[in-house]
């Protein structure tokens, strides 16, 4: 299931313009790239089950959707 939703996540970006080669290295530095704001961030918590092991929901969703904030996902409703 990760692999698939890791795919979708690539997809996603790369039809918003971002290259699969910076995809691999925002990953590669611990980072994601938001699919809402495109912007290159470091999550919360280094790992996802270290961000499943708290209450902070931004912290979990950030793991889950890769979007980078609430501010970022309210800006987009």
């Amino acid at each position: 299931m990760e692999k698939i939703k890791m795919d979708l996540y690539k997809k996603i970006l790369h039809i918003k313009g971002i290259t699969p080669k910076d995809v691999e290295d925002a990953l590669k530095g611990g980072q994601f790239i938001c699919p809402l704001c495109l912007k290159r961030y470091s999550p919360k918590y280094a790992s996802k089950k270290e961000a499943f092991l708290t209450m902070d929901m931004e912290a979990r969703e950030q793991w889950l959707s890769h979007i980078c904030s609430t501010e970022c996902w309210e800006s987009q409703l």
